[in-house]
């Protein structure tokens, strides 16, 4: 994985510039190994964002869109809740997708990427997504793999837990 200037790759229309200020708080990584379109991790306590190759290459809509998915993440402090059990960081990744399409990236433009989570594919009402993931783990219904099978396609609810130090 190689770290980018991601400002040579995009260039953001005037509605999308605050992006500019977001992105040289973070690192941009990117190679062409790498299956997933894009994630989020923190790394020496530093947000960081991966892009696979053909994306940054392709530029566009496309690209600013998952930019905006993956800062509003971190805006949002999602990576926080990245410990403990995988079914319970997927089933909040999913919902922290969800809640981010609500206004912060257009899902409408990131379905060219795949599919995608929104409040209206997974069936859900538009709530905060800790408290609907409250409400799903009281649910003695809810099927925690069904949910995770249907809906989860980001690679950041696969990965590893964070850190003790990367929490902080």
């Amino acid at each position: 994985m190689q770290e980018i200037n991601i400002n040579k790759y995009v260039t953001f229309k005037p509605q999308d510039q605050w992006l500019t200020y977001q992105l040289d708080r973070c690192k941009i990584y990117t190679d062409h190994n790498n299956q997933a379109p894009a994630y989020c991790f923190a790394k020496k306590g530093i947000f960081c964002i991966f892009i696979a190759k053909k994306y940054i290459q392709q530029g566009g809509q496309v690209l600013v869109e998952l930019l905006k998915h993956e800062l509003a993440h971190g805006y949002f402090g999602h990576l926080r809740y990245m410990k403990g059990k995988v079914k319970d960081r997927q089933i909040l990744n999913i919902l922290f997708d969800c809640s981010i399409h609500v206004n912060a990236a257009d899902h409408t433009v990131l379905q060219t990427v795949g599919n995608i989570c929104t409040y209206e594919s997974c069936n859900l009402p538009v709530l905060p997504p800790q408290l609907i993931y409250e409400n799903l783990k009281q649910d003695k219904s809810f099927n925690q793999d069904m949910f995770i099978e249907t809906h989860l396609h980001d690679e950041l609810g696969k990965q590893k837990p964070i850190s003790d130090l990367e929490h902080q």
